[in-house]
């Protein structure tokens, strides 16, 4: 952790560099009326550093340990009902915009439009965690943003983009703002890398089961097998053209255990 403005951006920079352990947190000084925010940025690097990592380096799962159930086989069997439930969703659910609003603004910077997009999939980003991202820091989260590959599909991204480095990096440190969860800072990345980043919900993750911090590999993992990946694609089709085969996933799984009690 760097405490004092002058030495976190003296050094900040060059130890991320390196693969050092360091807080991307910003600490002032606590002196000259700073206490109160030297208490809150420090709180802020602890739960930095107390984060669990969005994916652990571990070996690649078989098909029926990566999820409650073998994904593949789980579209084949529903596909039916999946092809209803995109009709429902894509013709009344809010959340038909999300692609819609994320591609409003900039894909390397966060924007009001991205906020709009993760409010349209029933979360919200508090005022204050809004400020810090849009308005007085927004350069710590954009210049992650702008580390992780744009028009990448998670099968054709390395498994390292997802178990480390900037993915994982922007998703702890989007959890530092002030109300923001695993779920809403997920959301905020899907709005800006939506054919990389799968979308988890609590009850996405209910039904799936996927092992701790491990759902971004395993969907990489399900999806990086072509077989597999054109099963579910091909039940998948029905959807809008302009939505991510991710994002066709997750309406189909979000609509099983929302409206249908799977």
């Amino acid at each position: 952790m760097l405490i004092k403005a002058t030495v976190y951006d003296a050094a900040y920079a060059a130890l991320a560099a390196a693969g050092l352990p360091v807080s991307s947190v910003r600490v002032p000084f606590p002196g000259s009326g700073q206490q109160t925010n030297f208490l809150q940025a420090f709180a802020n690097a602890v739960l930095e550093s107390e984060a669990d990592t969005v994916a652990a380096p571990e070996p690649a799962l078989s098909p029926q340990r990566r999820f409650a159930f073998d994904l593949a086989e789980w579209f084949e069997a529903n596909a039916k009902q999946i092809g209803e439930d995109y009709d429902r969703y894509f013709t009344s659910f809010t959340g038909r915009w999300f692609e819609h609003f994320g591609a409003v603004g900039d894909p390397n910077r966060f924007d009001a439009s991205d906020l709009v997009a993760v409010e349209a999939l029933s979360v919200q980003v508090p005022p204050e965690a809004a400020a810090k991202l849009l308005v007085s820091e927004p350069d710590r989260f954009n210049a992650l943003l702008r580390r992780i590959p744009r028009s990448v599909d998670i099968w054709d991204a390395s498994r390292e983009t997802l178990q480390d480095g900037p993915t994982a990096e922007l998703h702890t440190l989007l959890r530092t703002l002030p109300g923001v969860d695993w779920v809403i800072a997920g959301k905020l990345l899907a709005a800006k890398r939506p054919r990389l980043i799968p979308i988890l919900d609590n009850k996405v993750k209910d039904l799936l089961q996927p092992p701790t911090s491990r759902f971004w590999i395993s969907m990489w993992d399900e999806l990086s097998d072509e077989s597999r990946r054109v099963t579910v694609a091909q039940v998948c089709a029905d959807a809008p053209a302009d939505v991510s085969l991710l994002r066709r996933i997750d309406v189909a799984l979000w609509m099983a255990a929302t409206q249908h009690g799977q």
